[in-house]
């Protein structure tokens, strides 16, 4: 038997009301309020400008709703009676859609809590898909109490059809699971997923936990829980490449790149560039391969392997030399460049920005050329290299003016160098 509880359950609203502000208020003072549409008393205000009219509890003292003037005592309607309120709620439907359209969002919620409560004659997963339907409509138009209340009875749902670590019928469960996401309860829905997962695994549906993995793992990416998120990634990689699905394998090792990343754990980062990295040189696909190491060199340099990083560096930037990708060759460049000069070989470091002007003659990279000769220069005049310093900066100069960007910097360099080489 389908039970009716309340929309919202005492504890649960007193918390709601307050985040709002609504803490010092009586509860039947607010519910007054907000139920008949009558102005709530001062502090009551909550985050949207006129709250949506919270959708009834049932009770003996409430008026029948027209659409159902008997309704049924055990909550169950016989076939005949469903079909006839399913048709008249699918218009109550509607017609909350063409008043939201006409810029009526408060009759248009009016509406639609209206159906919510009828909806829960029709048992509880036409009453959580109907709830799952306005939730995202709330979403979408910031109705934040709105939002509330659905997921409020979503949780009320779960907690009786679903208690404790029971798992209770599946399909109403994939329901709840797309409901909750839908008003992005993310915690609760990964709760959901979790039991259907678990469920899954017991039956050994293959698809089905790739389906559910799919899901975990990208609701914990929303919710930036990177480190939460590999495992089922790496679960479904695993699933990949135990069905030699290559297309597969290369989308969960890009994501997992981005996870391992965005979570800051380098080093299985590295381990699946480097899996990419063997997988475009398999296939011949080298395009992709230069930027891929330009990564690599920059997890082992922040890893604190610098000769690993040197060499990836340099891998790079010979093969995008030879793809004609100046632009990652001269990232790779810049990259072994500073790297160098931060260990104080500045002969390797010079080497390597000469290296640079070459690339940006080669890609007609004006400003490039102009930061290049920049940073030359101020190599050159630490270490009391003036001629080839002043050489430097007047190149730097020549640039800025062709391209009209400021040229007061390398003017003043100009100067001061002119100075101290009169002085030596």
């Amino acid at each position: 038997m389908y039970k009716l509880p309340p929309i919202l359950t005492k504890t649960r609203f007193q918390r709601f009301t307050g985040c709002f502000g609504f803490a010092q208020i009586p509860i039947s003072l607010l519910a007054i309020a907000l139920w008949s549409g009558a102005p709530a008393p001062v502090g009551a205000r909550s985050e949207t400008t006129e709250a949506p009219p919270i959708p009834a509890t049932e009770s003996s003292e409430m008026a029948p709703d027209p659409l159902l003037p008997n309704p049924p005592e055990d909550g169950v309607l016989p076939p005949e009676r469903r079909q006839s309120l399913e048709l008249a709620l699918d218009r109550l439907n509607a017609e909350a859609l063409a008043q939201l359209a006409a810029g009526n969002g408060k009759e248009a919620f009016k509406l639609w809590n209206r159906e919510l409560r009828l909806r829960r004659y029709l048992g509880p997963i036409a009453e959580v898909q109907a709830l799952s339907r306005v939730g995202a409509i709330a979403w979408q138009q910031e109705e934040l109490t709105q939002v509330e209340i659905v997921e409020t009875r979503l949780e009320a749902i779960h907690q009786e059809f679903c208690p404790g670590g029971q798992l209770c019928d599946l399909a109403l469960l994939r329901e709840l699971g797309g409901a909750f996401e839908q008003v992005r309860s993310r915690d609760l829905a990964i709760r959901v997923y979790s039991k259907l997962l678990g469920n899954a695994r017991q039956r050994e549906d293959i698809e089905e936990i790739k389906l559910n993995l799919e899901k975990i793992g990208q609701l914990q990416v929303e919710n930036l829980d990177y480190r939460a998120a590999a495992p089922y990634y790496e679960e479904l990689l695993a699933h990949a490449t135990a069905r030699n699905d290559r297309e597969a394998q290369i989308g969960y090792i890009e994501r997992l790149i981005f996870v391992y990343a965005q979570g800051r754990d380098r080093e299985r980062a590295i381990v699946m560039r480097q899996q990419l990295i063997a997988h475009y040189l398999n296939v011949q696909d080298l395009r992709k391969v230069p930027q891929l190491k330009v990564a690599v060199g920059v997890n082992y340099q922040l890893l604190g392997k610098l000769p690993e990083a040197i060499e990836n560096y340099r891998e790079a930037y010979t093969m995008a030399w030879s793809l004609q990708q100046f632009q990652v060759a001269r990232e790779a460049l810049q990259q072994l460049a500073d790297l160098y000069y931060s260990l104080e070989k500045v002969d390797e470091a010079l080497q390597v920005y000469e290296a640079m002007l070459v690339v940006d003659r080669r890609a007609t990279n004006l400003y490039g050329l102009m930061e290049s000769f920049d940073r030359i220069g101020q190599i050159q005049r630490d270490r009391g290299a003036y001629p080839e310093a002043l050489a430097a900066f007047q190149s730097a100069l020549e640039l800025a003016q062709r391209l009209d960007a400021p040229t007061d910097r390398f003017s003043r360099q100009i100067e001061e160098i002119v100075r101290q080489s009169a002085q030596q």
